[in-house]
C-alpha cells in the first residue's frame, strides 16, 4: 500500500535538504514510534513520540521525561542551561508543554532554593512549601505566580 509498515527510516543525506543534520525514526504497524533527530539549528530529539523522550533545545536547555505527540505532557525534568551550566530547574508534571501539576521548582543548580507544590499555566498557584536551606522552610500561598502568604514552618 505505498507506505512503511514496520522498520527503521533514515533520511541519510537527504535530511539536509529537509532541514536536519541528521533523522531517524522507528516505525511499528504504520505509525512512526521513535525518532532521533537533530535540526541544523541544534534541537535534538532522541526517544518516543508518546512516551519516554530525551530534547535537547539550541538554547543549551534540556528535558527528560514523558512527551505526548512529541511535547512535554507528564512527569519529566526541565534544566535551564547559561554557558553549560544549570540555572534552574523543574522536576515535575507538564500538560502541553507547560509546567502543570505537582512539581518542585529549584531556583539554581544547589539543593537549595526550591519550591514544592502546584502549578498552573507555568506559574505556582495554590499552597507551597518553600524551601530556603537544609531546616528553614516557608508555608506558602501563590495565585497566579504572586506569593501572597508567606508563614515560616
Amino acid at each position: 500500500n505505498n507506505h512503511f509498515d514496520t522498520g527503521s527510516y533514515n533520511l541519510g543525506e537527504s535530511a539536509i535538504d529537509k532541514g536536519y543534520k541528521s533523522f531517524a525514526a522507528d516505525i511499528v504497524n504504520g505509525s512512526v514510534d521513535n525518532v532521533d533527530f537533530q535540526t541544523s539549528d541544534g534541537l535534538d530529539y532522541d526517544g518516543a513520540i508518546n512516551g519516554q523522550a530525551v530534547i535537547k533545545y539550541p538554547s543549551g536547555n534540556k528535558y527528560s521525561g514523558n512527551v505526548k505527540n512529541g511535547v512535554r505532557d507528564g512527569d519529566g525534568k526541565f534544566q535551564w542551561v547559561s554557558n553549560g551550566i544549570v540555572t534552574a530547574s523543574y522536576d515535575g508534571n507538564w500538560k502541553d508543554g507547560v509546567m502543570s501539576g505537582n512539581g518542585s521548582y529549584y531556583y539554581s543548580s544547589n539543593s537549595y532554593p526550591y519550591i514544592t507544590g502546584t502549578f498552573v499555566n507555568g506559574k505556582p498557584d495554590g499552597t507551597a512549601t518553600y524551601y530556603k536551606e537544609s531546616g528553614n522552610t516557608f508555608s506558602t500561598t501563590w495565585s497566579n505566580g504572586s506569593c501572597t502568604s508567606v508563614k515560616e514552618s
